[in-house]
């Protein structure tokens, strides 16, 4: 503020009085104020978004018997079809979306993939509008040994020994590792590097 007040230069002339500032003291002030808004509007909706896709995972916990989704819509022999993410739309009020996907083909189908365009506000976590525009999101599940998604069998509450306010369901990636929101494709937790990526 003292920097901004420094700016101005008030100039009076008769009964009128002008304050004419330095636009290049404004500028220097001024943009980092406004990239810092930005960024904490950014961060409360990231957060939104992350609590919204938590309360589907709990929701879905109550209609499928205390499981978890696995992180894929398997086939009948074992092969990944689509993302957990199709799996919580009827959690997140998209009903009408889930009943639009095939779930016995994959993301990338002729049927499935003209769906990808379709994707939900709540997955749209990047903040560059190419990556949204792409069908893809940030927003990922830590799979492998230790973590919540480790296969084909769902995890039931009963066996997350920490607890669920302990243990990670979602997590947001950076752009480069973004991937089609439909496609099961996740995050390789790395115990070595847990934060990498």
């Amino acid at each position: 503020i003292d920097r901004i007040v420094a700016a101005l230069e008030p100039r009076q002339e008769g009964t009128r009085v002008e304050i004419v500032a330095k636009e290049a003291v404004l500028l220097s002030v001024g943009v980092p104020l406004v990239k810092q808004a930005l960024g904490q509007a950014k961060q409360q909706v990231l957060v939104n978004n992350l609590k919204q896709i938590g309360l589907a995972f709990h929701n879905h916990l109550a209609s499928h018997r205390d499981s978890f989704p696995t992180a894929a819509i398997y086939s009948k022999d074992g092969k990944p079809l689509l993302s957990w993410r199709v799996a919580l739309l009827p959690h997140l009020e998209q009903n009408d979306l889930y009943k639009q996907f095939k779930l016995d083909e994959p993301w990338d189908s002729e049927h499935n993939k003209k769906l990808i365009a379709r994707m939900p506000k709540v997955y749209a976590s990047s903040p560059d509008p190419k990556v949204t525009a792409a069908g893809k999101t940030t927003y990922v599940v830590p799979v492998g040994p230790d973590t919540a998604f480790t296969g084909k069998n769902p995890l039931r509450i009963q066996a997350v020994a920490d607890g669920t306010s302990n243990t990670i369901l979602t997590v947001d990636v950076d752009d480069a590792q973004a991937g089609i929101w439909t496609k099961p494709d996740d995050w390789q937790y790395d115990s070595k590097a847990p934060a990498k990526g």
